[in-house]
C-alpha cells in the first residue's frame, strides 16, 4: 500500500484487481498525469472494491484502475481520515482503530512538502 499524502482519488494496479477477480468498468477512465514518474494509463473503475486494513477494519470505495507493471494500492490522507486511522509520519506508522497498527516502510510514504501536518 501507498499512502499518498497529495492523492486524491484511490487508485488500484490492474493485476491486483484481476488477482481477486473484482469487475473493472471499462467506460470510466481518469486522466493519471503526474500521478508517476514513468507513464501510466487509467483503464477503468472497480466499484465498491472492500480492502480489509486490519481484521477489523475493511473499508469499501471505488478505485481507479490503472495499468502498472508492479502491483500498487494508492490511498488518500482523506480516506484514512474517512475511516478514523492516522498516520505518524515521524514513526511511518498508519494507526488502524481497534488498537491495531500497520507499519510502512519509509519506501512507500510519500508526503507532499506543501502538506501540514
Amino acid at each position: 500500500m501507498t499512502l499518498n499524502s497529495r492523492a486524491e482519488p484511490l487508485i488500484i494496479t490492474e493485476n491486483i484487481v484481476e488477482r481477486i477477480g473484482a469487475k473493472i468498468d471499462k467506460s470510466e477512465i481518469h486522466d493519471l498525469e503526474g500521478i508517476s514518474t514513468v507513464p501510466v494509463e487509467s483503464i477503468g473503475v472497480v466499484r465498491n472494491l472492500p480492502i480489509t486494513l486490519a481484521s477489523r477494519l475493511t473499508i469499501i470505495e471505488d478505485f481507479i484502475v490503472m495499468r502498472y507493471r508492479k502491483p500498487t494500492l494508492i490511498f488518500s490522507n482523506k480516506l484514512l481520515k474517512k475511516y478514523g486511522c492516522a498516520v505518524d509520519w515521524s514513526t511511518e506508522e498508519l494507526k488502524i482503530p481497534f488498537n491495531e497498527k500497520i507499519i510502512l516502510s519509509r519506501s512507500l510514504c510519500i508526503r507532499s512538502r506543501t502538506s501540514s501536518r
